[in-house]
């Protein structure tokens, strides 16, 4: 593998330390540089090799985020063929994903930002009077010492626990296993569900497969690691669907286990520290879009760390702002994986299945947008780079509230309606970008969200605000962070 550019010396003090060279931990670390701040990436390449199927939606918002080079090292987009509930889907496709290949464009796209990158093992990490320290050994065995003002904390899974008062739902881990195809094929994807668990197989199309076995594995549920091969082996001989994926198929090496259970840090932020990626959440991978929630969240740290450090008497607003993103992400995601454990419906009384269709709570993953009417709130934001507060639209399908779409605010494109009800839809989105300097397709966007929402209304060719919400919604005021 090609090896990643060192940034050489590196300096002994940074303004930020981010630990973690995942995605969250580099587009982190690219958009704290990005805002002026002297970045360290401190990250131990992946010492085994690892596949993983990434949805269209993360692959897009890793391109997005500038990963030009991790983007680039993504492999064959796939379709997934899909069996639940005793029926066969064919209608999703994701993109197979060579983990150390994938891993070594990240950090090149953290060092093409200007972040000084460090492949090493961290040995501790400590709080200091000045911020933080970190030591560890890297390349042949060298002793590195760090210190930073900031330390972010993306190291996955294998952070330490983030603390007291977090949330945990059941307890999975995926077992996983190397196998040797009798015949090389095209790269493709398969997901069916069995009684105890779940599985997930990926042809890599080198003549080589993985097949991923999902298990309970709460008190007395799994095997300890000398058992986990036996216990493997007894749950694919469950599975019709592996005896063809796998027909003649030998397996390469020993049975991997990872967590996969969905995990919520109690501490996500602190005046000095932040976590971020899979350290501050990390969710069920059959609800989906993980990795593409993670790099969301990672792109909102930057403005709130910020804060931190150059407002700190925002830092409420700050702390406000990010818990919240988090949570009710998590909240989301690990409702959307309940629904699909519901979907599956022929071993409800299955304690997998039983307890998984049970959590987190009975709350929709979306709600309607208008089982409720919108009503107006200061809330945090992010803007020019600080978290501030902002009048926002709170809706049902938006909790946090929206203050603006693309770079259109709402609350003053509503008062410029209120100000002139005889224009046309496009008239009105020329004259109001005009004034406030945004372009009329990004008004017309933004008034077409309005309208789906009732708060605007088109009337023979004109565009005005719709009387009776909009006159409630300037009434109903409250506070609490925003979405935006």
């Amino acid at each position: 593998m090609t090896q990643v550019p060192q940034t050489s010396p590196t300096p002994p003090r940074h303004d930020v330390l981010v630990l973690g060279a995942g995605p969250a931990g580099v587009v982190a670390a690219r958009g704290l540089r990005a805002a002026g701040y002297s970045v360290a990436l401190v990250g131990a390449p992946r010492p085994f090799d690892a596949f993983e199927g990434l949805s269209e939606r993360a692959a897009e918002g890793l391109g997005s985020a500038g990963c030009h080079e991790a983007f680039g090292r993504l492999g064959a987009e796939v379709r997934r063929v899909a069996t639940w509930n005793g029926e066969t889907s064919d209608a999703n496709r994701e993109t197979l994903v060579d983990r150390q290949a994938f891993d070594a464009g990240l950090r090149r796209d953290a060092a093409a930002a200007g972040v000084a990158v460090l492949d090493a093992r961290i040995k501790r990490v400590e709080e200091t009077a000045e911020g933080w320290r970190v030591t560890g050994r890297a390349g042949e065995n060298q002793a590195f010492d760090i210190e930073a003002g900031f330390l972010v904390e993306a190291r996955g899974r294998a952070a330490p626990a983030g603390g007291a008062g977090g949330r945990r739902g059941p307890a999975t881990t995926a077992l996983i296993r190397r196998w040797r195809l009798p015949s090389g094929g095209a790269p493709r994807t398969a997901l069916a569900a069995f009684e105890s668990g779940w599985c997930w197989f990926a042809d890599l199309g080198t003549g080589e497969a993985l097949f991923q076995v999902m298990a309970a594995s709460g008190s007395g549920e799994l095997p300890a690691r000398p058992g986990l091969e036996v216990f493997y082996d007894d749950r694919l001989a469950t599975i019709p669907e592996a005896a063809v994926w796998l027909a003649e198929a030998a397996p390469l090496g020993g049975v991997q286990a990872r967590a996969a259970g969905p995990v919520l840090a109690g501490t996500l932020l602190g005046p000095t520290f932040a976590r971020v990626g899979d350290a501050a959440f990390a969710v069920d991978p059959l609800s989906g879009n993980g990795m593409f929630q993670a790099v969301a969240v990672a792109l909102a740290l930057p403005a709130v760390v910020n804060t931190l450090i150059r407002r700190p008497q925002d830092r409420a607003l700050a702390e406000s702002f990010y818990r919240e993103r988090v949570e009710q992400t998590f909240q989301r995601m690990c409702r959307v994986g309940r629904d699909f454990y519901r979907a599956e419906e022929r071993w409800p009384r299955h304690p997998f299945w039983r307890a998984r269709a049970a959590w987190p709570d009975e709350q929709a993953a979306h709600e309607p947008w208008d089982s409720e009417a919108p009503k107006l709130s200061a809330r945090p934001v992010s803007q020019d780079g600080f978290i501030v507060r902002q009048p926002v639209i709170v809706t049902p399908d938006h909790p946090r509230g929206v203050w603006r779409v693309g770079d259109v605010p709402l609350l003053p494109l509503m008062e410029f309606l209120a100000g002139d009800e005889s224009q046309s839809p496009a008239a009105a989105a020329a004259k109001f970008g005009a004034q406030a300097g945004y372009p009329a397709v990004s008004v017309e966007t933004a008034l077409s969200w309005l309208t789906h929402r009732g708060l605007a209304e088109r009337v023979g060719g004109t565009i005005r605000l719709h009387p009776a919400p909009a006159a409630q919604l300037l009434k109903r005021q409250d506070g609490g962070p925003a979405e935006a």
